[in-house]
């Protein structure tokens, strides 16, 4: 159900695929959900809907060079299969790379060792209470900048070279440089670039771990950001920060059937963002069944340039059974609520859901989902 693939690219070529040939190995994950959710609205707030939760179609391959080498590659496609869309070839993760005793270094389009990290936390992944819906956001949510540029650090980025270290004792290194943020045919001056980096270190059933992202603006595209959402003038925030960083440490552990895990988040950098927040989870497994729990808040920014206070606090829970019926087919049933401070624009089914809710400034968002997850 994992969808943030990086820090698995090694395993995933080595793993039984369910077809392969001409060394060529198909494999992915179908999931989908019938949700009934409350968006927080004065009227019709009630909706349902059938979503199509990154259900992908993986295709990758490895020639071995000799030496221990091997040349490796990998092409995901998103598919939604519940309504015809815009999706196209590659909408994924997809690479092209070598691999050996030194580690993997791969060159293409990733999601970035913070997110990566960020998800080893995600118990809900994909569902209405993905945790990117809170951690990795400013107020703004997931909404991007104009350009695809954004302070939102749940990012699946282009032009991306990473590098993937071997299994050192139980720690682990990831680290990516994307050269600039263009889009397809457009010009790669480096003006909008960021790196990314995450340390593991697993023992039993321990996992402690730290990651890094920086994101570095042009201040001469300011006029990018003439139409930004509040009080505080663009220029000078522009002027003011060309970078935004974001650090999160985090902790799990697990034995037996249990699992729990912590995780802190700070994003700085802009002048309408210095903000901490916290998500931690619980899941307990009994014969064929999981029970989760997840939750998830973040502080009020710092102040804006122009001193004004903004209320943009959030916080989220989430409570979810799931069923396994075979290794690969699991049903789950599941519930969120999101709170909003007036200032705060996040909503719930943001991140790798599908269907959405609309933004949610100011109000609370509340839904049940009943999903399928089948894995090939």
């Amino acid at each position: 159900m994992n969808r943030k693939l990086l820090s698995l690219l090694v395993a995933s070529l080595v793993s039984a695929p369910a077809i392969t040939s001409a060394d060529v190995s198909i494999s992915g994950t179908m999931h989908m959900s019938i949700d009934s959710t409350d968006d927080g609205g004065t009227s019709d707030s009630d909706n349902s809907s059938v979503s199509s939760n990154f259900s992908n179609i993986v295709f990758s391959g490895d020639e071995d060079l000799g030496s221990g080498m091997k040349a490796v590659w990998q092409v995901t496609s998103v598919t939604t299969l519940d309504e015809q869309s815009g999706d196209t070839w590659a909408t994924g993760p997809s690479y092209l790379g070598l691999s050996g005793n030194f580690g993997t270094v791969i060159a293409g389009k990733a999601d970035t060792p913070y997110f990566t990290f960020q998800s080893k936390f995600d118990v809900m992944d994909g569902t209405l209470a993905d945790l990117a819906t809170i951690m990795g956001t400013d107020a703004e949510g997931n909404e991007l900048f104009e350009d695809d540029y954004a302070d939102n650090f749940n990012l699946t980025t282009p032009n991306t070279i990473a590098y993937i270290s071997p299994n050192m004792g139980g720690f682990t290194v990831v680290g990516a440089y994307v050269t600039d943020w263009a889009a397809a045919g457009d010009e790669d001056s480096n003006n909008f670039d960021a790196f990314s980096v995450s340390g593991t270190y697993e023992n039993g059933g321990l996992m402690i771990g730290a990651a890094f992202e920086r994101h570095n603006h042009d201040p001469s595209g300011c006029q990018l950001y003439d139409d930004w959402p509040g009080a505080f003038d663009a220029d000078v925030w522009c002027d003011d920060a060309t970078t935004n960083d974001a650090l999160e440490i985090g902790a799990a552990f697990t034995t037996g059937d249990t699992s729990v895990g912590l995780l802190w988040e700070n994003i700085d950098g802009t002048g309408a963002i210095d903000r901490d927040a916290w998500a931690a989870y619980l899941t307990q497994g009994f014969g064929n069944n999981t029970f989760k729990v997840l939750y998830s808040t973040v502080s009020q920014s710092s102040l804006p340039d122009n001193g004004e206070e903004d209320e943009d606090e959030a916080s989220m829970w989430a409570i979810g059974l799931d069923h396994a019926m075979s290794p690969r087919t699991t049903i789950y049933g599941m519930y969120a609520s999101l709170e909003n401070d007036d200032d705060s624009e996040r909503y719930l089914g943001g991140v790798d859901h599908g269907d959405r809710l609309g933004d949610g400034g100011g109000r609370d968002q509340s839904g049940f989902s009943l999903g399928i997850v089948h894995s090939f």
